[in-house]
């Protein structure tokens, strides 16, 4: 008995393309076969929208809201799926620094955690970026803002990648039958080159009181203002390892290191002073830190004291250091880093008691200046030795 087998029509065309000889001369070759994965691909989905829940992220919130209504132009359209490249390491967040997260390292540290309030920003803190690290996103290109970074409660943060991975996957808020299930258009988990938009919730039970929202979520109001509160930076250059992880050294090394801006201003840099008081008389010396180098950027001397005052004109750079004496020596002393006596948003004043975080995980408290004192006995000068560092904008 003969079995007679019929072959699919795909296979048979391969198996006849493959029995022919070469096309002879002046006879159309065959179409080659087409690809059953090409033919079977599911096109990408649009899922609808994600929104952020922000009574338990609202840092994360606020950084989107900024990217979003300060940056994107009120464009909301992000892509699920992976990038070319690491995302952490092109947003900068992601660093060599292995000893600290950029959110803990001088001189970010003194500007990014120690000036945010712990109501609005408990400690301890990390780096958050928006557009987040699960959005497809281009390699970081010089003179754009690639990503907002922010640095947030740390809870807060892990909050708001959970909550999208919720939304990713159809689970908790976003299953079907929750409370957030009718922002989700499409069936089961999102796929690479699916699309979303992303809004966020400040009123009712997944919000913020009201009286509360111009604290912890001013960008995410309606109409919001873009001026920058102060903490809004981003990446402003990308310099790599040989691993292809970017540079962050402790100290700092502006020339070899990652480059980050304030938002709307300049480049961020860390620079120290040294003041040597002598009983009414004083002497500044101010310089950049490059590492174990350093880069003198100007001195001054005269009298000081209480309501006296030195004024460092800094080379290259269009700001001024002002330092105020308030008495003799072991009394406040003052620092205004600014380009008027204005305290505008590229200002920084900080006085020798300011406290500070360490660098390291253990987040501990401690001072931006050191100072030692001696003399005074038996008819010596008292004299007294102030070191700081501090964060400025190039």
């Amino acid at each position: 008995m003969k079995l007679l087998c019929i072959l699919p029509s795909s296979i048979l065309w391969a198996v006849q393309t493959l029995a022919m000889p070469a096309d002879p001369e002046g006879i159309e070759s065959f179409a080659p076969v087409p690809d059953a994965n090409a033919l079977f691909k599911r096109a990408p989905q649009h899922c609808g929208t994600f929104k952020f829940k922000c009574k338990s992220s609202a840092g994360a919130c606020n950084n989107a809201c900024y990217y979003i209504n300060c940056v994107n132009k009120g464009r909301a359209d992000f892509t699920y799926g992976t990038s070319a490249v690491d995302n952490r390491v092109h947003s900068g967040c992601w660093t060599t620094n292995k000893e600290a997260t950029l959110c803990r390292t001088k001189p970010f540290v003194q500007r990014f955690w120690d000036r945010q309030d712990d109501d609005v920003a408990p400690k301890p803190l990390s780096c958050d970026e928006f557009p987040m690290n699960a959005f497809r996103q281009g390699p970081y290109q010089q003179g754009t803002i690639r990503n907002s970074l922010r640095c947030i409660n740390a809870k807060e943060n892990s909050s708001g990648g959970s909550q999208f991975l919720q939304f990713r996957d159809a689970k908790g808020d976003w299953a079907k039958g929750g409370k957030l299930a009718g922002s989700r258009d499409c069936e089961g988990k999102m796929k690479d080159g699916d699309t979303f938009k992303v809004d966020w919730i400040i009123d009712g039970d997944d919000g913020i009181s009201n009286a509360d929202q111009d604290k912890r979520v001013p960008y995410c109001k309606p109409n919001p203002k873009c001026d920058n509160d102060g903490h809004q930076f981003h990446m402003s250059k990308l310099q790599v390892n040989d691993k292809g992880v970017g540079n962050l050294s402790n100290p700092y090394n502006y020339e070899n290191d990652n480059h980050y801006a304030l938002t709307g201003k300049s480049d961020i840099k860390e620079y120290r002073a040294t003041i040597e008081r002598k009983e009414d008389w004083a002497s500044i010396d101010v310089f950049e830190v490059a590492g174990s180098k350093r880069i003198d950027k100007g001195t001054a001397s005269g009298a000081f004291g209480d309501g006296k005052q030195l004024k460092v004109e800094l080379e290259k750079l269009s700001h001024i250091l002002r330092v105020y004496g308030s008495g003799g020596i072991g009394t406040k002393v003052t620092f205004i880093y600014a380009k008027s006596d204005a305290d505008t948003l590229s200002d920084l004043s900080f006085s020798d008691g300011d406290i500070g975080w360490t660098t390291d995980d253990k987040s501990q408290k401690g001072r931006w200046c050191v100072s030692e004192q001696w003399g005074g006995k038996d008819g010596d000068s008292r004299m007294e030795i102030i070191q700081c560092s501090f964060p400025g904008l190039a």
